[in-house]
């Protein structure tokens, strides 16, 4: 199914290094997302997510990838600042997901940035092939979230629905507006 851009979750990027930032975003497009947004470095980025949590929720990325470089301690260090100035990153059924590119996935890693707040972490592979799997992995990893949310959402209306008055449960009320949806 071919999903329009302006339609497709947004993704955005905090990454520190040029290359590592064009790779990240060459790979999501071949890969079929077109919404990209690269922030540039932790400073850069944290100022940006602080003022796009201000715009209206639709807005919104659908998901944060933190690839810093800068130091060991960098993207944990990030996703603990950007959930300390944007209340809504700490609220994944509401808020965009945080994930990190980590070197490996060592438990150690995977543990502190989890610890911080990640939603997943997910290996940085210098080999091409691996490396657009990990991306590919990424990708199916907010569509599940995505398809997950829908799905509560639909089970809230279908509750809505049953607490309604007969009357309103036989279809005597106005049919669903598709513009309503969230992004």
């Amino acid at each position: 199914m071919i999903i329009p851009i302006d339609e497709q979750p947004l993704i955005a990027l905090a990454d520190d290094d040029t290359e590592s930032a064009r790779l990240l975003l060459r790979t999501l497009a071949e890969l079929g997302s077109r919404r990209v947004k690269w922030h540039g470095d932790a400073e850069r980025s944290l100022k940006l997510f602080a003022e796009s949590f201000s715009d209206d929720p639709a807005r919104w990325p659908s998901l944060i990838v933190v690839d810093l470089k800068a130091a060991p301690s960098a993207n944990a260090d990030f996703i603990g600042a950007l959930k300390a100035i944007t209340p809504e990153v700490a609220a994944p059924a509401t808020g965009p997901l945080v994930v990190a590119m980590a070197p490996s996935l060592e438990r150690e890693t995977r543990t502190r940035l989890i610890e911080a707040g990640a939603a997943a972490v997910f290996e940085r592979h210098a080999e091409p092939v691996a490396y657009q799997q990990e991306v590919a992995n990424l990708i199916g990893f907010l569509d599940r979230h995505l398809a997950q949310v829908s799905a509560i959402a639909f089970e809230t209306d279908d509750d809505d629905l049953m607490a309604a008055e007969p009357a309103q449960r036989s279809g005597e009320f106005p049919p669903f507006d598709l513009e309503q949806g969230t992004e």
